[in-house]
């Protein structure tokens, strides 16, 4: 009776399963078949995600999140049968769909998440990230917007930050800011098979930015995106050089290294 959307957000997987990822609210049944399988949102939005055989039939259901609000902007398979979903979530929430508890509280007004999963369903655990302690929360936000799986199980995440964040999820710390406390800039972390976060760029302008698609073969990452003002496009921190500025409102860019 409220609200179901998978919008976008599929994946297959190496078995040949289609994984599709997307957001509810309030009450919704996960089964598509004559049997029942009632889950209830914890907040105003939580995530799902569902596995279904080539056949169509329905393999599992998963679902995670908080009192408030979560979301999913992509989900991708790769090697290793396993399956990554990214977005953004604000307040503390579980991010284990099982019966254990992986609670994560934010930093930043929206702090930006990506769950591991096996092909099977199971919880592998899960990376947030976010402004630092010092940083006022209603002044930073960052959320992932797309994800890939290299052929040796790094997992990549692209999306967009405003204000101060720090992108190293570890015991770390590595703040980055956007050209302007009000711009958002785009961002690309990389972690390994394990879930460590290895690499992290970033790169933007005072304008609107954000990095929506992102490939990656061998050692070649690819990012694509939009940009809004006179823009650095070779990220962080990696040396300088291809600055460059929107013949319009917002440009396209892409952009490998």
């Amino acid at each position: 009776p409220a609200t179901e959307q998978g919008i976008g957000h599929v994946a297959l997987t190496s078995s040949g399963a289609v994984v599709v990822a997307g957001q509810f609210s309030g009450q919704a049944d996960f089964d598509p078949g004559p049997e029942v399988d009632l889950r209830t949102s914890a907040g105003s939005d939580d995530v799902f995600v569902m596995a279904f055989a080539a056949s169509g039939e329905r393999l599992w259901a998963r679902t995670f999140g908080g009192a408030s609000y979560d979301d999913v902007r992509t989900v991708a398979s790769g090697p290793g049968a396993t399956v990554q979903v990214a977005g953004a979530f604000y307040g503390p929430a579980d991010f284990d769909p099982g019966t254990a508890q992986d609670v994560r509280d934010t930093h930043g007004l929206y702090d930006a998440y990506v769950v591991r999963l096996s092909d099977t369903g199971d919880y592998l655990g899960a990376s947030t990230w976010g402004a630092p302690d010092t940083v006022p929360p209603s002044k930073s936000m960052v959320s992932g917007l797309a994800t890939t799986v290299a052929a040796d199980g790094r997992v990549f995440v692209a999306g967009m930050f405003q204000g101060q964040i720090d992108f190293d999820p570890g015991s770390g710390e590595d703040v980055r800011s956007s050209a302007t406390l009000d711009s958002y800039d785009a961002f690309v972390i990389e972690f390994v098979a394990n879930g460590q976060a290895s690499a992290w760029w970033t790169f933007g302008s005072d304008g609107l930015d954000g990095a929506y698609a992102i490939a990656v073969h061998g050692s070649r990452v690819v990012v694509a995106g939009g940009f809004g003002g006179s823009i650095e496009l070779l990220p962080k921190p990696l040396p300088g050089g291809l600055s460059t500025t929107p013949a319009g409102k917002q440009d396209a860019f892409v952009v490998h290294w």
